[in-house]
């Protein structure tokens, strides 16, 4: 019964590593599109704007008042989504920690040693990738506090946000 199991592996495996070679490419193109979206309305945005004040001194005094120069460093640069990207870390790294403790207790379940080592093998590559997601995280997240990205509450303040 081992034996048959394990013929079925290497397809399997092959199989799962493209599906999830063609999620990736599709969820690069997704948000390739949504970000190429976000900066042409920002652009619009900035753009109707502008083209609001009738003249330069009205520009000017708008610039000069404390609101005037939050609103302009808003319109002005893009957020940098860093939180995000942390967040989306933190998921993945969750994600893959409880996929390896589940594949390590399933491993104490099954009796066939082969199909045991093998799913054993796989679970601790899954812990050891959540554990290493969720270091990474929480890496990226002192440096980007550091680096005054996000204030010490952990919303974001870098360019194009109004703190």
């Amino acid at each position: 019964m081992g034996e048959k199991i394990l013929d079925f592996l290497p397809p399997m495996i092959v199989g799962l590593a493209f599906l999830y070679t063609i999620a990736a490419v599709i969820t690069a193109v997704l948000e390739s599109r949504r970000r190429t979206q976000a900066i042409r309305s920002h652009a619009d945005l900035l753009n109707r704007v502008l083209d609001k004040f009738g003249s330069s001194r009205d520009f000017i005094e708008v610039s000069e008042s404390p609101g005037g120069r939050r609103l302009l460093e808003a319109l002005g640069s893009e957020p940098n989504g860093v939180g995000e990207k942390i967040l989306s870390a933190v998921q993945r790294g969750i994600v893959l920690s409880v996929l390896g403790v589940g594949l390590l207790l399933l491993s104490l379940a099954i009796y066939a040693t082969a199909v045991e080592e093998f799913i054993r093998i796989v679970g601790t590559v899954c812990l050891a990738l959540g554990i290493g997601y969720l270091a990474s995280s929480a890496l990226s997240y002192r440096l980007a506090r550091s680096m005054g990205l996000l204030s010490p509450s952990g919303k974001v303040t870098g360019p194009g946000t109004v703190a």
